[in-house]
């Protein structure tokens, strides 16, 4: 028969592990709204200025990262799909010094529809568990 102290012990561990949880859920919540509000690096004001789009794409880089940290187990793979998807549309950009009229459009294509493969999962759980719509994002 297990002892007081040790039933006790594990139910502390399993309430901060809950936490945890609940805490990174919280936390992948916060980057999706902040995600939200930032310039979309697809939009039309944003793609014909070079500076913004660099700014944009550096900007999405890193929200994917903190949304890649803290993703929910669940949601980890999209995020990581949506991080890598980012990490390359921003490398082909570079390589033509974000002039959007340069890109490759086959590949661009290509990194677009991963993106919104792994996009359209972070919007059922931006809906679903944050309360927040993802993709209505708008150029400033």
């Amino acid at each position: 028969m297990p002892r007081a102290g040790s039933v006790l012990a594990l139910f502390a561990v399993l309430a901060f592990a809950a936490g945890c949880a609940e805490d990174t859920t919280g936390r992948a919540c916060d980057v999706l709204k902040r995600r939200e509000a930032a310039a979309d690096p697809f939009g039309e004001i944003v793609l014909q200025d070079p500076a913004r789009l660099r700014q944009a794409f550096a900007d999405a880089v890193d929200t994917a990262v903190s949304l890649d940290r803290f993703a929910p187990a669940a949601l980890k793979p999209d995020a990581t799909g949506a991080l890598q998807a980012y990490r390359e549309l921003e490398a082909l950009f570079a390589r033509v010094e974000f002039i959007a009229a340069k890109v490759d459009v086959k590949r661009f294509g290509e990194l677009r529809v991963q993106l919104l493969a792994a996009e359209a999962a972070l919007s059922r759980f931006g809906i679903g568990t944050c309360g927040i719509r993802i993709g209505d994002r708008r150029a400033p």
